[in-house]
């Protein structure tokens, strides 16, 4: 899956997990904060620290109960795109 732009003003964008390794796109599109609904350990891609990360823990399976991350999710977009990293709004990738 390729990186999307989320309709609206906010820089929101949605995509699948390769997309991290995609470093020119991410550079590019000046992503600052990372949303990762998977299970995965992070550890072996390169530059992660440059990114703001929360991990969502999930299963992919139908009955995966994400009602739960929705408010720690939620704060966390909302800060990363009011606030930003470094004095700029943020701009936020959710992957799965």
């Amino acid at each position: 899956m390729a990186l999307s732009r989320v309709p609206g003003e906010d820089e929101l964008y949605v995509g699948g997990i390769f997309i991290l390794r995609r470093k020119s796109t991410l550079a590019d599109t000046g992503i600052t904060h990372v949303v990762s609904v998977l299970k995965y350990d992070f550890k072996d891609f390169e530059d992660w620290d440059k990114y703001e990360h929360l991990s969502v823990e999930v299963d992919d399976i139908d009955d995966e109960n994400l009602l739960g991350e929705f408010e720690r999710t939620g704060s966390f977009i909302e800060k990363a795109l009011k606030e930003g990293k470094n004095g700029k709004k943020g701009k936020v990738l959710i992957h799965w």
